[in-house]
């Protein structure tokens, strides 16, 4: 990536200072700027406006050279496999999902397709909405770490809300609420004595 840096001599008041030449304890602006893109930058420009800078711009790559580019990097491709393999499944299970609603609880495909629609309409808007706060607020310094502590902990509130439903004198294995039973599948049916 090129890096355009553009000379600026207008003094910041109330340093009276260019921009360039402040500083950070000792070091100079400009210097921990270097430092800090050092890293993602092949070459680098000086000029004096932004008309020159346009007219010296880095070589544009090319289609091939952008995705020999983009596919060297092995985040991106475990990323790429990651969400490849998520989406799969998540469409397939979704799919599958209205059928076994329709089949196994007798409901109408209206039923059913209103009942995901609202869930994952409402999943949807609020998961964003929320996922926007919560970055907003905690940023990327803990947004993993969040994360993981709110899928473990969501999990946990799955599996007992599961234990609970299957505890309850008015479930009846053949007929019990739609994700108990759906989840029955997938776990098989739990004992508890």
């Amino acid at each position: 990536m090129g890096k355009v840096i553009l000379r600026d001599r207008r003094k910041i008041p109330p340093f009276n200072e260019p921009a360039r030449e402040l500083s950070v304890l000792t070091k100079p602006l400009w210097l921990h700027q270097r430092d800090v893109l050092a890293r993602y930058t092949t070459e680098e420009h000086e000029v004096d406006s932004l008309n020159v800078a346009t007219a010296a711009a880095v070589t544009r790559l090319s289609t091939g050279e952008a995705m020999r580019e983009i596919f060297a990097s092995r985040a991106f491709i475990y990323i790429l496999i990651a969400s490849s393999v998520v989406a799969f499944l998540g469409y397939g299970k979704a799919l599958w999902t209205i059928s076994f609603f329709i089949r196994s609880h007798g409901l109408s495909t209206t039923e059913a397709g209103l009942s995901m629609a609202v869930v994952l309409g409402l999943a949807g808007v609020f998961g964003t909405w929320l996922g926007g706060k919560m970055a907003d607020r905690f940023g990327a310094r803990s947004g993993l770490i969040g994360g993981g502590i709110a899928t473990a902990v969501w999990t946990g509130v799955a599996v007992l809300l599961y234990l609970r439903a299957r505890r309850s004198p008015d479930t009846d294995d053949a007929q019990g609420p739609p994700v108990v039973t759906e989840l029955d599948v997938v776990t098989g049916p739990v004992e508890l004595r």
